[in-house]
């Protein structure tokens, strides 16, 4: 959810029935439309007598379902992150409660206390990937990275150059062995500064759970990698791992630059085909920095 909004005068007509339905929202005082441009859901910021929350209206039952699932199952373990008010199926869509606060860099681009939102976001994911999993996924974590990445080269066939998508693959290939063992475990996998929550006197909040899934831990640094790290530099990171309780080993890191091939990748096809030029941006310097390597 963004805070930007764009004033709406009513709800569509499903959603607007479905509010009706639910105790305490037959009666809307405002309502404003508020997903971040470009993305894939439609939100509306709606408000009844002194309450505050977000419709959130998902394009795929997939992203559905992982939101409904994070927000009932995992959420939790964040010390502010959204409540799971209601669900409907049928509209692939779920009433949030509201968390307090904005995007750090709404409030404040260069603030002195950025590695201490860092360190703190850090603490807090740690317990995410703690928390009791098993994993069942019948596909190895390595043979799955591999369908994703030649999936994605072959989408990306008229998008990224061919030496772009080769090297890519080859990352991939060569560094298929250090993903051997690896275990999924709950994952955020929009986990930057975009969807941290600054409060005064409060701890970071943690919003936009669509795209939770199983996945390898590292696969949650990604976004950090590829965006608030690469341009904040290293003391950040430095804090981050200090709240997450660990350091990144030398192999961690060549994981670490796997996966963010990968989501480079992925990025600019995905961003190519809905016109996000701003996203496209992040995936073509990610592989501008596998180029350079």
């Amino acid at each position: 959810m963004n805070s930007e909004s764009r004033p709406a005068d009513t709800l569509p007509r499903g959603l607007a029935d479905w509010l009706a339905e639910l105790s305490g929202w037959n009666s809307i005082d405002s309502v404003a439309e508020c997903g971040w441009a470009g993305g894939a859901c439609r939100v509306f910021r709606v408000q009844s007598d002194t309450v505050t929350a977000y419709l959130k209206q998902h394009p795929s039952p997939r992203t559905y379902a992982q939101e409904g699932r994070a927000l009932r199952s995992w959420a939790t373990c964040f010390d502010r992150a959204p409540q799971l008010l209601s669900s409907n199926r049928q509209l692939r869509s779920l009433l949030i409660s509201s968390v307090a606060g904005s995007p750090h860099g709404e409030v404040s681009p260069d603030c002195a206390d950025r590695a201490e939102l860092h360190r703190d976001a850090g603490r807090q994911l740690s317990r995410l990937h703690a928390l009791p999993f098993r994993d069942t996924d019948t596909l190895s974590y390595a043979d799955a990275m591999v369908r994703r990445v030649d999936s994605w080269s072959d989408r990306g066939a008229d998008i990224v150059t061919a030496p772009d998508r080769e090297r890519v693959q080859a990352a991939v290939a060569e560094n298929r062995d250090f993903f051997r063992d690896a275990r999924r475990v709950p994952c955020h996998l929009d986990y930057d500064e975009r969807n941290w929550l600054v409060a005064p006197g409060s701890s970071t909040g943690v919003i936009d759970f669509e795209h939770s899934r199983p996945d390898h831990w590292i696969a949650d640094l990604v976004r950090l990698e590829t965006g608030d790290w690469a341009t904040g530099g290293e003391s950040l990171k430095r804090a981050f791992f200090e709240g997450y309780g660990r350091s990144l080993t030398s192999d961690d890191q060549r994981r670490l630059d796997v996966l963010s091939a990968v989501w480079s990748l992925a990025t600019v096809v995905w961003s190519v085909e809905r016109g996000d030029s701003r996203f496209e941006a992040l995936g073509r310097r990610g592989l501008e920095r596998l180029e350079n390597r």
